[in-house]
């Protein structure tokens, strides 16, 4: 590149990132809406396994073709995508998990949050002079709203032809175009339709403006003309300033809706609020068992709360118009667990991610992609439904180093203290309304009830001064905040009812876990994020007591089941997989460890279910009134009112002691030996990723963010007795001379060009040697501020000088460099790792960085 283009490519890129959203100029029809749904359609359908489905009804509206899942015959023309991967690729993104075939189409599919114009609240990291400035790399930590798309990435010049694609009556096409980072300039997106005589038609262009954030804007173009025919349908961009740079443009959500194309019989709106506790519904509690915990000593205390009809109003009628389960458990006691074992019909363990890190191992959640389990939002999409999430919950966002891609293809995340429950009623109101006609899986979840509680004074005015203690106004606060959510899903209950949707719909609400409220629960694992300052009272994350595990589980569907059921008998939240399924006449994935509700919902007896409930580092089961707690064999000790004791299985009797007060396996040996083996029986496998073992290379790549820089810099490496290691370097992307060998060592010297991404590779024998090096950039040693390690990019200060220590080469581990953002300037280490090495390398940075994500929004004191 001559230095004429360089200036040019600056100047384009500085104009570019003045620019605060995407904005788009448009030449394309006006919003089509859905199809409605005709009397007959929105009938049920068969059921196909025999199950619970109404009888045999025409299909719904619903998903005709998804192109994401027609890339493989696709014919692409991409000649800048591994320029603009390494180049331009944007921080909040990574490689669909799940569909996307082997080859460019894979590279193709990505998985990209984009922040929302104008939602950015807060700033990421405090630097100097009182002053926030964004980092990409924290994980969600800034306030703002991320909308996520399952999107085609097409840097242009870019066309993507999509052959015989039959074309139903009523089809309309739809996507999002975006620019993830830098736009240089702006790109135009095209749609045609080439028709059975080859003749060629545009249907809609759209211009979207470059800047350093985009925004995902929703596009719809009617298909009518093209009914009935066989078309090959074109998505193509090009780039409005030619030779300035590949902009990383995107196809959000491309897909065909038509009528007739879903054989489910039924919507589904999954509501979850996260924390929120099974007895804060009045509707869970009844008289026989609110007068036995009154009685009981000693005293329950807030470990079960009063019958208290002020807190959920619409809840508790909710569950007047379908069933109630009045003691169901969460699989897990904190997000991550707890929302895949609800999506996913079975534990965390099972799944092969453990309950016990902040940050699962890449090897085991690479494994479990690779195995591509059942989740709800991905059998409902293979039936045609529109697959949604609107959330405050980041462990739902796998491009975030703590989170798990669930398989929906499109996901926003507010992120807000306070104000994620409006935005997210008005971004489910409004799916609501854009979908009234398809079918649609939709997940809501509200966190309003997770500490920190700041009620609104209205909600905290709602709640009577009870129970009475120590911490009454917190419990009130709590209670208040799930008020505050209660009132959000009577909005939502009202929508489906205006728009018709109540008796086509099956409605879930639940919880991802429970809460810590009683003042005898102040008991803490020792070892699990540093003993005494995590957990206790007022938190969950390593609590598994009865009130930490219990959560609400309503299902309401007018059509087929009994309204006012209750159901007494103990359940999981795994089982809330199996009973959709079956409700829906699907096949039963073979990786679910859940059974059935429905012959609970129709009033027949079932043996008495064991149910599991998994902690960090302990997990508990209950069969009948005992519960049982087991602790891994390194977290036996725990805090206990200040006092060190050895527990490795704790005994409740949950009829007798319903405050779980006094643990009882001294008295009742026999219990424990009947439920530890009850324990061994469940068959939750667990599932162990594999990578393969290999001698470790480190990956070491710098940015120098838009501006002109030089960068030095000098590596050695030493053994543990003091000599000096090998060491090899290849480079990448350096221009010839930049690395030389002097001695020892390795010398860099190279210039660093605006938007460059580039370093070595490189080989260290033995592999346990320790590394240092000094980088300076414009004669100034590199900032330890803009180091990262891994291939979640956790920022690392200790890596401006080098790798020391069994410990910090962990920190390193990972299978992939990661995404960057062009504009930052940052050393970036990634060092090639096992299965092995990494699944418990939550050390250092990277449980550093999951702390203070976990502090910043109350998950820890």
């Amino acid at each position: 590149m001559t230095v004429s283009e360089r200036i040019a490519r600056l100047l384009v890129f500085a104009v570019g990132a003045l620019s605060v959203a995407a904005v788009a100029r448009l030449r394309d029809p006006a919003r089509v809406e859905a199809p409605p749904l005709s009397p007959r359609q929105q009938q049920a359908s068969p059921s196909r396994a025999g199950g619970s489905a109404a009888n045999s009804e025409p299909k719904s509206a619903g998903v005709a073709v998804r192109l994401i899942e027609r890339l493989a015959s696709a014919v692409v023309n991409a000649p800048e995508l591994e320029r603009v991967d390494k180049e331009l690729a944007y921080w909040r993104r990574m490689r669909s998990p799940y569909f996307g075939a082997s080859g460019q189409p894979a590279e193709l599919v990505q998985q990209v949050s984009l922040v929302r114009p104008g939602s950015m609240k807060r700033k990421g990291r405090k630097r100097e002079a009182g002053t926030w400035v964004l980092d990409p790399k924290m994980w969600n930590m800034n306030e703002g709203s991320f909308d996520q798309r399952e999107a085609i990435l097409a840097p242009p010049p870019a066309t993507l032809r999509f052959r015989s694609i039959v074309i139903p009556d009523g089809a309309v096409f739809e996507a999002a175009p975006a620019i993830a980072g830098p736009g240089y300039g702006g790109v135009e997106f095209e749609v045609a339709v080439r028709d059975r005589s080859g003749a060629r038609h545009v249907l809609g262009t759209r211009s979207v403006e470059g800047g350093r954030t985009g925004a995902f804007a929703d596009w719809q173009i009617p298909l009518a003309e093209f009914a009935g025919q066989t078309v090959e349908l074109e998505l193509s961009t090009r780039a409005k300033i030619k030779g300035v740079g590949p902009a990383a443009a995107l196809f959000g959500t491309p897909v065909v809706y038509a009528p007739s194309k879903s054989a489910l019989p039924f919507n589904v709106l999954f509501i979850v609020v996260d924390a929120m506790r099974g007895d804060a519904l009045a509707a869970t509690h009844d008289d026989a068992t609110d007068a036995a915990v009154a009685r009981a000593e000693p005293p329950a205390f807030e470990a079960w709360l009063p019958r208290l009809p002020e807190v959920a109003p619409n809840l508790d009628q909710l569950a007047k118009a379908g069933v109630i389960f009045t003691k169901a458990y969460s699989g897990g006691t904190w997000t991550r667990p707890g929302t895949l074992a609800m999506l996913a019909g079975a534990h965390s363990s099972a799944l092969g991610l453990s309950a016990l890190p902040l940050v699962p191992a890449a090897p085991d959640v690479l494994a479990l992609y690779a195995r591509r389990p059942g989740f709800l939002p991905l059998l409902f999409r293979a039936e045609g439904a529109v697959t949604r999430a609107v959330v405050n919950n980041f462990y739902m966002v796998g491009y975030a180093g703590v989170g798990v891609d669930m398989g929906f293809e499109g996901l926003v995340d507010h992120r807000f203290q306070r104000e994620d429950t409006a935005n997210i009623v008005a971004d489910s109101v409004r799916l609501l309304e854009q979908n009234r006609g398809r079918r649609f899986f939709f997940f809501v979840n509200f966190n309003s009830p997770h500490s920190p509680y700041q009620p609104p004074p209205s909600a905290r005015a709602a709640i009577p001064r009870a129970p009475r203690g120590p911490g009454e106004r917190m419990v009130r606060d709590y209670l208040a905040e799930i008020h505050k959510d209660d009132a959000a899903i009577g909005e939502l209950l009202a929508k489906l009812d205006g728009l018709g949707l109540r008796d086509q719909t099956l409605v879930v609400v639940t919880a991802d876990h429970g809460e810590t409220l009683s003042r005898e629960h102040e008991t803490v694992p020792v070892g699990v994020d540093g003993g005494p300052r995590i957990g206790g009272r007022f938190h969950h994350l390593s609590s598994l007591y009865d009130e930490t595990a219990r959560v609400p589980l309503i299902v309401s569907w007018p059509k087929r089941l009994p309204a006012g059921r209750r159901v007494d008998d103990p359940v999981s939240s795994i089982d809330i997989l199996p009973t959709l399924v079956e409700l829906a006449g699907l096949d039963l994935p073979a990786h679910v460890r859940g059974s059935s509700l429905v012959p609970l919902i129709d009033g027949k007896s079932e043996p008495e279910r064991a149910i599991v409930v998994e902690g960090r580092g302990a997990h508990a089961i209950r069969v009948g009134r005992w519960r049982l707690v087991v602790r891994d064999d390194a977290y036996q000790h725990v805090w206990v009112k200040g006092r060190r004791v050895k527990r490795k299985v704790e005994l409740y009797d949950l009829e007798a002691d319903p405050g779980e007060r006094v643990q009882v396996a001294a008295q009742h040996p026999e219990v424990v030996s009947r439920l530890l083996a009850a324990d061994q029986r469940r068959g939750a496998e667990r599932v162990v990723g594999q990578s393969g073992s290999r001698s470790p290379k480190y990956h070491l790549r710098f940015s120098g963010g838009a501006q002109l820089h030089r960068l030095k810099g000098e590596l050695r490496g030493r053994t543990a007795d003091g000599g000096a290691a090998k060491l090899s370097a290849v480079a990448v992307g350096l221009p010839e001379g930049a690395l030389s060998r002097v001695g020892e060592g390795v010398l860099l010297d190279v210039a660093l060009t605006p938007g460059a991404f580039l370093g070595f590779d490189l080989g260290v024998e033995p592999p346990n040697a320790d590394l240092s090096w000094s980088f300076f950039l414009d004669g100034a040693p590199w900032p330890g501020d803009a180091a990262y390690a891994g291939e979640f990019a956790l920022s690392a200060a200790t890596l401006a000088t080098g790798v020391r220590g069994e410990a910090g080469r962990r920190e390193l581990s990972g299978t992939r460099l990661p995404w960057v953002d062009a504009s930052e300037t940052g050393l970036f280490v990634v060092r090639d790792a096992d299965a092995g090495e990494l699944r418990f390398a939550e050390t250092g940075a990277a449980k550093a960085e999951a702390m203070g994500l976990m502090k910043a929004w109350g998950y820890v004191r």
